[in-house]
């Protein structure tokens, strides 16, 4: 994960925040509809709080819906009777659609189709693995965390993320202060219980899918080093 991509998404975290390409920072501002929904938005990302009844996560909250331009999920090209003129963000939420909501949607089948279902034996080794990551990161406990990544992960932390290249909150000389001020930063997303949702496995890697009402949905990615599993990400990445 290179600095740049830091600064793009923490929602995810945030997936927690997603952090992983592209998952560790992300500054939100709430819009509330007429309807009670909640847009977040930054210049260039939409995303929604939304939750369909009987649905139990969060979805990736990225409005597929491609006539939504407000964030609540709704159509809002519309094109007034009799006039050629087309009105972009109604600033309503009359009609959302499950498809900016729900997981999994359809272009979640780009992560969830990778690899393979891992055996039984596999599949609880790695949501142990997982299980043990977010409550290492909802303790804001980043000395438990670091000791699940994997090595070469673990090993630049600090100078990727904890320098001046990296965000200010990340900012720390251990791996341990690293992780922690970026669990610190995560926290809003974090606090609902995390549920692993789905694992894939391809090879010595695997991608968990995991979810909460809080976070957005998202997938973590680990390999295999040796014989156990270990995180290779510093936070999940929300799913596309």
């Amino acid at each position: 994960m290179k600095p740049a991509a830091i600064a793009v998404a923490l929602s995810c975290l945030c997936a927690v925040a997603g952090c992983g390409e592209g998952a560790v920072r992300r500054h939100e501002t709430a819009a509330h509809s007429g309807s009670g929904q909640v847009a977040e938005g930054t210049s260039t990302i939409i995303t929604t709080r939304t939750i369909p009844p009987g649905q139990g996560v969060r979805g990736d909250g990225d409005v597929d819906n491609p006539h939504d331009y407000d964030g609540n999920g709704d159509i809002d090209v519309k094109t007034a009777p009799g006039a050629p003129k087309t009105i972009f963000d109604d600033g309503d939420a009359d009609g959302p659609t499950r498809e900016s909501y729900r997981y999994p949607d359809a272009d979640d089948a780009q992560v969830l189709g990778q690899g393979r279902p891992p055996s039984p034996s596999v599949r609880r080794e790695i949501a142990t693995v997982v299980s043990k990551f977010y409550s290492a990161a909802v303790q804001q406990d980043g000395a438990a965390a670091c000791a699940m990544l994997a090595p070469s992960l673990a090993r630049t932390v600090v100078g990727t993320y904890g320098g001046a290249a990296g965000p200010v909150y990340m900012r720390g000389s251990t791996c341990k202060v690293v992780m922690t001020r970026l669990f610190t930063h995560a926290h809003a997303e974090l606090v609902a219980p995390v549920q692993i949702l789905a694992v894939r496995v391809s090879g010595h890697r695997a991608n968990a899918m995991v979810g909460s009402r809080a976070m957005r949905a998202s997938y973590i990615a680990l390999e295999s080093v040796g014989r156990r599993w270990v995180v290779s990400q510093l936070l999940g990445e929300p799913l596309p």
